[in-house]
Order: C-alpha cells, then structure tokens, then sequence
C-alpha cells in the first residue's frame, strides 16, 4: 500500500563461550516499542546486569519493590505520553541467560540509565539522566550538596540503588543544579 513499515528496536544481551567458538547464550529484551541497552556488568558470579532505556509498555517488569522503599517506582511504563517517552531499566540474567529481576523506573517523560555498577553484595547502582520532574526519588539525602531528591533544571543526573534482590531502593537521587546534567558513568569501591 505503500506505507513505510517502521522497524522498532530490541535490546539483546549475549554471552560467549570462554573459548571465543560460539555462544552461551543470547536473548532479546524489551516490548513493543523501542528498547536500548546502553551498559552491562558482570558480578562475581557471572550474573549480567543491563540498563538503558525502554518506552515499551510491556516491557518485562518483575519490580518486586513493595513498602516505603519503593520510590514510586511502576510496574509498567508509568504515565508515558507518548511511545516517544522512555523510562530507565535495569534487569538482571543469571549466568544461564534466565531473568531474575527487572525493574522499569521513571516519570512521565524521558529517563535513561547510562551505566550500572555492582558491588561485593550485588546491590546495583544505576547512573542515568531525566527530564522527568516525578522522577522517584528516595532519602537519604546529604545536605550541602548537589545530592537532592527535588529536581533542579532541565536534565538531572540521577542516582538510583537497589539492593541485591530488588525488593527495596538503597536510595534515588539528583545529581544536578539550575543546568543540564547527565550521569554518564559510575563506580563502586568496598
């Protein structure tokens, strides 16, 4: 009818065998929109944690975060606009490819996860930027400095940290003032 058929992206995640001669394993990730990993790290035991961006409404979400630590965090993708908006992911595969967790996170419009680094007890701490003024934000909160849980300019860094299981945020918060800043990178020490 000669309409343009319009190709939608999926993240993938795979993993190759130690020898280099094929693969261990390989999976998509994402919904019906558009999906994209940006960043993955490995824990010690081979467990694969993905992060990026998702403006997919069914995009897998196990978010088992329950209590006052959730954050506001949704189970789907909360109060998108438009498949135009993205929300943060981050989802965790053992070291045979199968999900354990993922988590969508965001606000109403664009939230993107850069970089995810893992500590010694697999608590995930996500890095990323949005535009979103309900963007889920938990204490604590250090006073006097560019740490907040209120949204400061246009684009925020932000900061956000899950315990091992994902059952409970160890924090989300800002990192900005009255400019743009985007969270690019991220590291744990012990």
């Amino acid at each position: 009818s000669g309409s343009k058929k319009k190709f939608l992206n999926d993240a993938f995640v795979t993993k190759f065998m130690p020898s280099g001669a094929g693969l261990f394993y390989s999976t998509y990730l994402g919904g019906a929109n558009d999906d994209m990993a940006l960043h993955i790290a490995v824990d010690s035991s081979e467990n694969a944690y993905v992060v990026g961006s998702s403006a997919s409404p069914d995009f897998p979400n196990t978010n088992t975060i329950t209590g006052t630590n959730t954050a506001g965090l949704s189970p789907h993708v909360a109060g998108k606009k438009s498949a135009a908006d993205t929300d943060a992911f981050l989802t965790k595969f053992d070291s045979n490819g199968a999900l354990i967790y993922s988590a969508l996170f965001g606000g109403k419009t664009n939230d993107v996860a850069y970089e995810v680094a893992v500590d010694a007890s697999d608590d995930a701490f996500v890095v990323g930027s949005t535009d979103s003024t309900d963007f889920p934000t938990f204490e604590p909160v250090t006073a006097g400095t560019l740490l907040s849980t209120n949204k400061s300019g246009k684009y925020d860094a932000f900061v956000t940290a899950f315990n091992a299981d994902a059952s409970a945020l160890l924090f989300s918060v800002f990192i900005g003032g009255k400019d743009k800043y985007f969270g690019y990178g991220i590291a744990v020490d012990s």
